[in-house]
């Protein structure tokens, strides 16, 4: 799982991804298993501004991978359930797999005051299971990703409709945008973490301070 965004971001919804791997067989079965490469490092990925203020797709962990299916999520997330889960939908006969949202947004600016504006396929980018070994995926170069408009890559232009799979809503749910709902397993404060004051206290931010305080206490124990 590949996670951007701000140290502070990244940390606390790594912490909960990894908490939430509760395969009783561990890791190791889970691979041993036949059930693919989850891969649950958090790499920091560079991202730059690429048209009407929207990241760039390909900064975001597109370039071509070593593995068969990856899975890239924004960094202002907070996964409430197991992300096995997640990577157990994954179609290998998709060339991704996404939320498909089809919303109009609240606040036309999120956070540090960037622009937020309504466009089509608006936030399916943000959760992707990738299949590297698509044959319609193999038009995604160094090049071409460097040349396309982030239009184009936010909105998968280069795949037919058909190869665009669907992932439950519940897996990239939008609490600022769509309001709480308990049955999420992965909430997306697309626009701005309750890191920043002026989101403190937004839709299910609770949720997020709480992750933030565990995951810097520590426990000391008495060493025999």
């Amino acid at each position: 799982m590949k996670v951007h965004g701000p140290d502070h971001v990244r940390h606390v919804v790594g912490q909960k991804a990894v908490a939430l791997f509760r395969q009783p067989q561990g890791l190791a079965g889970f691979l041993a298993g036949g059930q693919g490469c989850l891969e649950l490092a958090i790499v920091p990925i560079d991202v730059q501004r690429h048209d009407h203020g929207q990241r760039q797709q390909g900064q975001q962990g597109i370039h071509p991978s070593p593995v068969d299916v990856l899975m890239h999520t924004d960094g202002d997330m907070l996964v409430r359930d197991d992300i096995v889960k997640l990577w157990s939908l994954r179609d290998e006969s998709k060339a991704v797999m996404v939320v498909k949202h089809d919303y109009k947004t609240k606040a036309n600016n999120k956070y540090l005051g960037s622009k937020n504006q309504d466009y089509p396929r608006k936030n399916w980018s943000s959760v992707v299971l990738w299949n590297c070994g698509h044959p319609d995926n193999r038009v995604m170069t160094p090049e071409f990703i460097e040349n396309a408009t982030g239009a184009q890559l936010h909105r998968f232009t280069w795949l037919a409709d058909e190869q665009i799979g669907e992932l439950p809503k519940v897996w990239n749910w939008l609490p600022d945008e769509l309001g709480e709902n308990p049955d999420a397993k992965l909430l997306h404060w697309t626009l701005g973490t309750p890191s920043f004051h002026e989101y403190a206290d937004a839709p299910m931010a609770g949720e997020w301070h709480r992750e933030r305080i565990l995951m810097d206490y520590c426990l000391q124990r008495d060493i025999d």
